[in-house]
């Protein structure tokens, strides 16, 4: 299938929007978790437990809804430690579509406001 993904990251007045678009990815719903992998890394998202984990380009981020989580980043520049704060995740299961909007904070007390739209197309 093909996934489109849209992004948009708010931090202070700046707003930045990224469109990217994943032409082999696979989506396996699995004992209430969906799963999607794509060429440059994977999702799940467990509807029933609001946890959602996205491996890309060989880091992970893990978000719980309603419920911070740290972690850490690894950049070009060195390590960041940061939490995620999940604030809503909805999936519709006939076809991909899925919403999330969650936070990130950084330990320099950064805060970064996030919304990711998938579909399928």
């Amino acid at each position: 299938m093909n996934l489109i993904v849209r992004s948009v990251q708010k931090y202070d007045s700046h707003e930045e929007e990224i469109i990217q678009k994943y032409e082999e990815a696979t989506a396996v719903w699995e004992e209430g978790k969906l799963k999607i992998c794509h060429a440059k890394g994977k999702m799940c998202f467990d509807n029933v437990n609001g946890e959602i984990m996205i491996e890309n380009e060989g880091n992970t981020i893990r978000i719980k809804i309603n419920e911070k989580k740290v972690l850490t980043y690894h950049t070009p520049y060195g390590t960041i430690k940061m939490e995620t704060y999940g604030e809503k995740l909805q999936i519709q299961e006939t076809t991909v579509k899925i919403l999330l909007v969650y936070h990130i904070y950084l330990e320099d007390g950064t805060h970064y406001s996030n919304t990711i739209e998938m579909t399928e197309g």
